[in-house]
């Protein structure tokens, strides 16, 4: 049975052996497009398991309008409408602002625990629903990759090789290191401190009751004006939170070992004590927090080399705040399986890969500058500091932002970029 997915994307063209690195989010969505789309797709991933761990996910319209073609079960996967995004007063939770995102209505936006919607994405590709099923090898370290060659070489010794191969290995992908400008990461201003807490700890106190009612069906952000934020984002079909607290980290300073939870403790009544005390008694019940940096890329000339194009973090690693993360991850499987369609014959996969990256370049090299703001702060921005990025582009205010980014269209820009490259231009 043929996905929707199939029907947006119709493919009479070759089927081509895809290699991709690495079994996370991006590289699971973009082995199922592929294999959609009639692929033969085999994914490498170094753990022995792939359990994947983590926090919430938010997931824009721009990410839903590619879940939702390649047959994902809402419930199984845990999803959490996601009808507005909200800035709240730290200290008194007085609304800031509201931005209304449920008008996206064609493919509204979703909060997922991301060990939930990783599961789930596995059990698409291995079951080969509406395609061809993936072959996902475990325990696979890659050690070196040949990218003009298309293929990788395991710690074992094994050799696989691809028509194409596709880094989605993460922040330190060794696929763009293989390229001759990989481009480079930095860390962002900030860290942020992540708990999981069962809903029902929250049902169980008048306190965060009020905290949680708050937050329901929305991505709230409790913000100081200028030196943290914390969220309470809910997923696993409403049974579980996830809080994470934002701070800017002092210099020189590294994450702080989760088996310091006294340490811990202390650091976050440092920098939240301020907070209102029905966000303080939510902390409290906690039992494990951990401490994680953040880190973003530096510009990327060109995404793809050789038979080799990036994928994922590996092409865009970016500060959380907009929760767009993930979802240019979805884009980007996305537009792969668009550009990888109809082909004739392999001599036309490095044009295609060199449209898609310029392609892919020029969107995220307006989403990656953007993604630290916290949405519906821009007109303050634009008003305070001038040189930030938000200042120097056409964005005005967070409604503008979040049209940039959840209108976002990523399989029909692909065909109309296709389109476009492939139709003889009218002599003059």
């Amino acid at each position: 049975m043929s996905s929707p997915l199939h029907s947006a994307i119709p493919n009479s063209g070759i089927s081509l052996n895809i290699l991709i690195i690495g079994a996370g989010l991006a590289g699971l969505s973009t082995a199922i497009t592929l294999s959609q789309t009639g692929h033969d797709v085999t994914v490498l991933e170094k753990s022995e398991s792939k359990k994947e761990v983590g926090y919430m996910i938010v997931m824009g319209s721009n990410a839903m309008r590619v879940l939702n073609k390649i047959g994902v079960n809402s419930r199984k996967a845990g999803a959490v409408d996601m009808d507005f995004i909200e800035r709240r007063h730290y200290k008194t939770l007085e609304l800031l602002s509201s931005l209304d995102v449920a008008k996206y209505d064609k493919a509204p936006a979703k909060l997922y625990y991301r060990p939930d919607l990783h599961n789930e994405l596995k059990r698409v590709a291995l079951l080969g629903l509406g395609g061809k099923a993936v072959r996902l090898i475990l325990n696979a370290k890659v050690v070196s990759v040949d990218i003009n060659n298309g293929s990788a070489t395991l710690a074992d010794g094994r050799v696989f090789k691809g028509d194409v191969l596709i880094g989605a290995d993460g922040e330190r992908s060794i696929v763009k290191s293989s390229f001759s400008e990989p481009g480079g990461m930095q860390q962002a201003h900030f860290k942020i401190f992540r708990s999981l807490i069962p809903t029902s700890a929250f049902l169980s106190d008048a306190r965060t009751r009020r905290v949680l009612d708050l937050c329901r069906d929305r991505f709230v952000m409790f913000c100081h004006p200028t030196n943290s934020l914390i969220s309470v984002l809910i997923g696993r079909n409403g049974d579980l939170l996830d809080v994470e607290c934002g701070y800017r980290y002092r210099q020189g300073e590294r994450a702080m070992d989760a088996s310091d939870q006294f340490g811990i403790r202390k650091r976050l009544l440092e920098e939240f004590k301020g907070y209102h005390p029905d966000i303080w008694c939510g902390i409290e019940m906690a039992m494990v927090t951990t401490d994680w940096e953040i880190w973003k890329s530096t510009s990327q000339k060109n995404l793809t080399q050789g038979k080799a194009v990036l994928a994922g973090d590996a092409a865009h690693s970016m500060e959380p705040t907009t929760g767009q993360g993930g979802s240019q991850g979805l884009e980007d499987a996305g537009a792969l399986a668009v550009f990888l369609s109809n082909i004739g014959s392999k001599s036309e996969i490095p044009h295609r890969l060199e449209l898609l990256s310029k392609m892919r370049i020029e969107r995220t090299s307006k989403v990656v500058p953007l993604s630290g703001i916290r949405l519906g702060e821009e007109e303050l921005i634009r008003k305070n500091f001038p040189k930030h990025p938000v200042s120097r582009s056409s964005i005005k205010n967070g409604d503008e932002h979040i049209a940039f980014l959840f209108d976002y269209d990523v399989i029909e820009e692909s065909k109309k970029t296709l389109q476009e490259a492939e139709t003889p231009r009218a002599s003059l």
